[in-house]
């Protein structure tokens, strides 16, 4: 196995099994969190699937942040007095 991901926060770890059958020219991919959590038969439909995941992340994002910037167009600005009232940061 040759991990190929690992969650900076978290114990999920996705590994390629080298030594794996060849199904549609890759071989397997397993994700890992204390056990198996799923698999796909070859690496090209996991990053297929991480690929996918990432446009549809991205898309929510740029959605939410337009409907924000939206709702927030017509503010009021923060002047310096309610700056000063608010005391320093943290």
């Amino acid at each position: 196995m040759l991990p190929i991901f690992a969650a900076p926060h978290q114990i999920d770890v996705m590994a390629l099994w080298v030594g794996g059958p060849v199904a549609d020219g890759g071989r397997p991919v397993y994700w890992f969190a204390h056990e198996i959590v799923q698999e796909w038969p070859n690496c090209y439909e996991w990053f297929l699937l991480c690929v996918t995941y990432a446009r549809r992340s991205l898309e929510r994002t740029r959605t939410t942040s337009a409907h924000t910037q939206s709702d927030h167009a017509h503010d009021e600005p923060v002047g310096g007095d309610e700056l000063s009232r608010a005391g320093p940061p943290g």
